[in-house]
């Protein structure tokens, strides 16, 4: 039986139509060959974000829609495992690179910065979302579960610094505290979840 729809995200019967059945039918032929089907995960949305380009779109609009259409996709998950060990391998140099402007010698002059960055972060946003799931009527401990594995700073800074940098001259002094305090709520809400 197919799950009832969602009212919050409804979709048209032609977008159902498209990704039930003539996209299940192309991945389904892709993926009789390993090689070819990451090939193709990888070029669809820029097939699709250069269409429309193309168009006078966005191209990151155009990749937004063939992800949807993926999420539609009965080959979705096989082509999540098999693309997520490609995705480490492309974020670790990114991150590298991302690090590389951490400057530790700095840290004693942003040293409170980070610190009460790491408190509104590790601190406060864990307290704030333990109150508002105990609202919610959850148990204790599934409230503990959220706040703490919501308790880190998103690696998401890294790819804003990353893209700022280009057009804003962003300062040393603020790339390191930035750093800092991402480095400092992911190591506090590691140990908070195991322990």
């Amino acid at each position: 039986r197919r799950p009832p729809r969602s009212t919050l995200f409804p979709y048209t019967s032609s977008s159902d139509l498209f990704a039930e059945y003539a996209l299940s039918r192309v991945w389904r032929s892709v993926a009789k060959q390993h090689d070819v089907f990451i090939l193709a995960g990888f070029a669809y949305p820029l097939v699709i974000g250069v269409l429309f380009s193309l168009v006078g779109l966005s191209a990151e609009l155009g990749a937004l829609v063939a992800g949807i259409s993926l999420s539609r996709s009965t080959f979705r998950f096989e082509l999540l495992t098999r693309m997520k060990p490609l995705r480490e391998i492309f974020l670790a140099p990114f991150f590298l690179a991302a690090g590389a402007s951490w400057m530790w010698r700095s840290l004693p002059d942003v040293g409170l910065q980070v610190l009460l960055g790491w408190i509104i972060v590790g601190g406060i946003g864990p307290l704030f979302l333990f109150w508002r799931a105990r609202g919610s009527e959850y148990s204790r401990q599934t409230a503990f579960l959220v706040a703490s594995s919501l308790s880190h700073g998103s690696e998401f800074v890294f790819l804003v610094l990353a893209l700022l940098s280009p057009v804003i001259a962003i300062p040393l002094f603020l790339q390191t505290a930035l750093i800092s305090v991402v480095i400092l709520s992911l190591v506090s809400g590691s140990v908070m979840m195991q322990w």
